[in-house]
Parts: C-alpha cells; structure tokens; sequence
C-alpha cells in the first residue's frame, strides 16, 4: 500500500503542468483595429513533451503553451517582454524576447526549445557521431503571416480559465 501511494504522488508531481491544448484547431488570422495589436504565440518543438512552460508577458504570467498549440492576445501598441519558465526537470533555458507592437499590426512569435547533437565523426563524412555534446537552447522567431501558416494550421487553440 505504501508503494502504491508514493506511486500515485510521483506521479502527480511529475506530471503537474502537464497540459494538452484544448480549444479549436487553428483555422485563420482574426482581425485587429488600429488600437490594438494581435499577438500569435505558438509552440510546435517536442522538448519536456509531457512538460509546459508558463509564458510570462511583461513579467505576468499569461498562459502555459503545450507542444502543438497556440495562443493569440489583443494588446495595446508598446513593447514587450515575452520570457518562458520551465519547470525544474526541463533543461531547456527560458526565452527572453523583447518585441515592439504597432496599433493594427499582427504578430506571429514562434517559441521553441529543442537539442543539439554536435560532436566528431569517425570519418570526416555525415556517419555516426563519437562524444556527442548534446545541449538545449530556446528561441523566439519573428515570423511573417506565410511562415507561420504551415505551422498554425497543425496546432489547437489554448484557453486560460
């Protein structure tokens, strides 16, 4: 019984924070007026699959965005703040991205975290790598509306409740 309940409590811990996005599947770009701004945030990479980072907005924590999903936002023109936060058992490193929106501009930000695999091969030639190095880096891509679309369309909406 006791195996049983560290078990359950494990679990719980580990997959605290994990998150499936649950709205409608991306479908086209909303509209915006000149007073506002529209932000696209998505994510589409698979590091801490069954892990999700909070995605913090001037310093305020806005919404969590799972692997395949998006989330867009109506903000007044300004500059922004737009930093991840994993969780302790991710080793991807936080984004911290500044971005400055216009009054009826919209905006596709991309967020992904992922590895690299660097080392020597045995040959000089693409085979198998010997002491690989891998590390995990984070980055945020501007993007234009044709770059995003291949990518939006595979993702479902994320709602904050």
């Amino acid at each position: 019984m006791p195996y049983r309940l560290l078990l359950i409590l494990t679990l719980t811990v580990f997959l605290h924070g994990c998150v499936t996005a649950t709205g409608k599947p991306f479908h086209s770009v909303e509209k915006t007026t000149s007073e506002t701004a529209l932000l696209y945030l998505y994510r589409s990479d698979s590091t801490g699959y069954v892990r999700t980072p909070e995605v913090l907005i001037n310093g305020e924590k806005t919404t969590e965005l799972p692997n395949n999903s998006y989330y867009s936002i109506k903000l007044p023109p300004g500059n922004y703040n737009i930093k991840t936060k994993w969780a302790w058992d991710v080793s991807a490193p936080p984004i911290d991205y500044n971005i400055e929106l216009q009054g009826g501009g919209t905006y596709f930000v991309q967020l992904w975290a992922g590895s690299r695999t660097e080392g020597f091969t045995l040959t000089g030639i693409p085979s198998y790598p010997i002491m690989p190095d891998v590390s995990f880096f984070s980055a945020a891509f501007l993007q234009t509306e044709a770059e995003a679309m291949p990518i939006l369309s595979n993702t479902k909406a994320v709602t904050n409740h």
